[in-house]
């Protein structure tokens, strides 16, 4: 089961919880895998088994949580409470730093033939779920991403969502995932490779997104993209884009001739 969310709003980690809950009993106790955490967490959610299994805000600390560049532990925090009352496992599903550095660097096409092959990389999205994505990095950088950094971030976000995948298979049957929404995507993200590696499968995706005035276009299409859609109160009003407009700045292609001076 995919539950996606949008990182920052507190509601949809304590409704992950609450499925979590519901589906963690004496007879079912399904791995959960977490977009937070990379391979690179692994040692340290190691150490927290052997040491403090039993205490919530041990992993926070262990994980150096509020370091880690996602909002802050006591958002995520109903999420693994719920997992460590029912002793349930904790896997490591996003790419590691070097591997994520490999990627920016050289795509996928500087990946490994035998890793590629592992993820079900090919064939490439094509056609409308292609178009999909890339219109919702543009429309997530505020229009701010030339055609070259949106391919970039095509490709960086299929091999993210294909590493959720394996870390799903990985962990067996049952299995939960904690990620962005973007990733329970059934029509260009993760089912998508989950579908490649694993037909027999079953999948499931809900989707926890913050109400809005959605046109009767928009509601077609998420129930093509999701199982399950369950809407929450908005975190904030205020325009994303205005928000960062100073970051997204430095995402504009730059004149020709005009060269930015070293620092």
């Amino acid at each position: 089961m995919l539950l996606g969310e949008k990182h920052d709003n507190a509601d949809h980690h304590r409704l992950q919880a609450a499925v979590i809950e519901s589906l963690a009993g004496e007879r079912s106790r399904p791995t959960l895998a977490v977009e937070m955490l990379s391979e690179d967490d692994r040692p340290k959610l190691d150490a927290w088994r052997k040491l403090r299994p039993q205490e919530v805000d041990a992993l926070g600390e262990m994980l150096d949580w509020d370091s880690n560049g996602w909002p802050p532990w006591q958002i995520y925090r109903p999420v693994f409470a719920a997992a460590v009352a029912r002793q349930l496992a904790i896997e490591p599903a996003n790419l590691s730093r070097a591997d994520l550095g490999q990627l920016r660097a050289s795509g996928i096409a500087g990946l490994p033939a035998e890793r590629k092959r592992k993820l079900a990389l090919d064939p490439a999205l094509a056609g409308g779920a292609r178009e999909s994505l890339a219109q919702e990095i543009r429309d997530g950088h505020c229009g701010m991403a030339d055609d070259a950094m949106v391919d970039v971030m095509i490709d960086a976000q299929r091999v993210r969502d294909a590493t959720l995948a394996d870390a799903l298979l990985r962990s067996g049957v049952p299995a939960l995932l904690i990620a962005g929404v973007g990733h329970a995507r059934k029509d260009r993200a993760v089912p998508i490779y989950l579908a490649r590696r694993a037909p027999e499968r079953s999948v499931v995706s809900i989707a926890f997104l913050e109400v809005g005035l959605e046109t009767p276009d928009e509601i077609a299409e998420l129930e093509r993209a999701f199982d399950f859609v369950w809407f929450t109160p908005r975190v904030d009003d205020l325009d994303p884009c205005d928000r960062f407009r100073e970051q997204l700045e430095k995402l504009r292609p730059k004149a020709p001739g005009v060269q930015t001076p070293p620092r």
